[in-house]
């Protein structure tokens, strides 16, 4: 309760007010130790501010940046932001942003997989196809947020977004630009066909910052973990349902082999270790790539429940096999990719958790400039598809960059799939490119 200054305790405020002043030193302090030891932290953190000047320089003339910030009370009316070379456009929300919420929620349940993905539900030999894909519900999201600013990202080649609140849970490459004509996924004007799309942990973290040190050439895979012998101490419900993956294996096998790497560059099986991440020369490591099994934070599965996000590896050398977000944040890393060939590695995909799952945001802690990540459980066989495309694309063209590889990885599964069910954006889209690793 607020009291009228009459009956205030004059020396409980100023009390009060010297604690505020030393805990503002305290943090003042703070930042200017990590600008000053992680410098590289300001972009990931959103700690450097940039003028507009500088936002539209780094953009050129072919990109856009579109910042989404959805209402957090019922009063607010959220905005919606978009930045070129030469404009600027910006709106309010036009509907209550619970009825954005409610449209997000019943396109992700459209999207669910249950059997033969890489995440802590019950395996089995094949997925469950997901139910239809609610393509009017996809061009209605589209134009309550990416079509208000059109006249700024219309054009564009690339678009980089800042996403903030609920709609971080859904990949904006799915959203469908123009009225559908039919059900048919594979003719469905998807954002994705007009542009790349890039995630931003924050606005700072825009490509053409300089950086001082260059990134790591060398190339690190872990895939085809074995998940029998797993610590007692983690949650025996848990541990029983990791199925194995043996299909990573020939994936990360031919990344390698389109990123002109050899056998001593992979971790598989019996070698594809906590510890041996632990152990590793990452500052040395340009790509660093996981094919496994991702978890996040309280993932529930029978009686067993993790208390952080992991990725689930081969026990040993006294670790327990998963490699939480806490341990990620610890390593040094000078990756300029970090692959997730996983699940539910890239938001909390509910109203008000986190823009970027806690794996995401440790990665760019340790020093990760860019990741490609997934929003929701990933079937095992496209997502291997998926990736040895985006590599094929990245190191078969001289000068492609990350977006526009994963860009065509998406359309060759849409327009050409290997399985006729491919063409459904729970198999081509879940992954979502995070930062600036070109």
């Amino acid at each position: 309760m607020i009291q009228p200054l009459a009956t205030r305790d004059a020396g409980a405020v100023a009390a009060l007010r010297a604690e505020i002043s030393r805990l503002d030193d305290v943090l003042a302090a703070l930042h200017a130790r990590i600008a000053r030891e992680r410098p590289d932290l300001g972009a990931v953190t959103g700690a450097d501010a940039l003028s507009l000047a500088v936002i539209r320089a780094r953009l050129g003339p072919d990109a856009a940046l579109v910042v989404i910030d959805m209402p957090r009370f019922p009063t607010d009316p959220g905005l919606i932001v978009a930045v070129s070379d030469t404009s600027v456009d910006w709106h309010t929300f036009q509907v209550p942003g619970t009825d954005i919420e409610a449209a997000i929620q019943g396109l992700r349940l459209s999207i669910d997989l249950r059997l033969g993905v890489r995440s802590a539900v019950p395996m089995g030999d094949a997925p469950t196809p997901p139910p239809p894909f609610d393509l009017v519900a996809a061009h209605w999201l589209y134009n309550q947020l990416v079509g208000q600013v059109s006249v700024v990202t219309a054009g564009k080649r690339d678009l980089f977004f800042d996403l903030r609140g609920a709609v971080s849970a859904l990949p904006p490459h799915l959203l469908v630009v123009t009225p559908p004509q039919s059900d048919d996924l594979g003719q469905a004007d998807w954002l994705i066909r007009h542009h790349t799309v890039t995630i931003l942990p924050a606005i700072q973290a825009m490509p053409g910052q300089a950086n001082a040190t260059p990134p790591g050439t060398g190339f690190l895979a872990f895939a085809d973990a074995q998940f029998d012998g797993l610590s007692a101490t983690a949650p025996a419900a848990l541990r029983s349902t990791l199925g194995p993956l043996p299909e990573t294996a020939d994936e990360v096998r031919t990344v390698a082999a389109l990123l002109g790497q050899g056998e001593e560059t992979l971790r598989l099986g019996a070698d594809a270790t906590e510890a041996a991440v632990k152990s590793a020369r990452l500052d040395s490591i340009g790509t660093l790539y996981f094919a496994t099994h991702g978890l996040i934070g309280d993932d529930v599965v029978g009686a067993g429940a993790l208390s952080e996000a992991a990725l689930a590896l081969t026990p040993g050398g006294g670790e327990d096999g998963f490699l939480t977000a806490s341990e990620i944040i610890d390593l040094r890393l000078n990756a300029r990719i970090v692959v997730l060939s996983a699940c539910n590695t890239a938001s909390g995909g509910v109203a008000g958790a986190e823009a970027l799952s806690g794996l995401t945001q440790a990665f760019l802690y340790a020093g990760a400039r860019g990741l490609l990540v997934s929003h929701w459980p990933v079937e095992s066989h496209s997502a291997a598809r998926l990736m040895t495309d985006t590599f094929a694309a990245f190191s078969g063209i001289s000068g492609t960059r990350m977006a526009q590889a994963q860009q065509q990885a998406m359309l060759s599964m849409i327009d050409h799939p290997a399985d006729p069910h491919w063409s459904h954006p729970a198999y081509w889209a879940p992954f979502v490119l995070v930062g600036s690793p070109d």
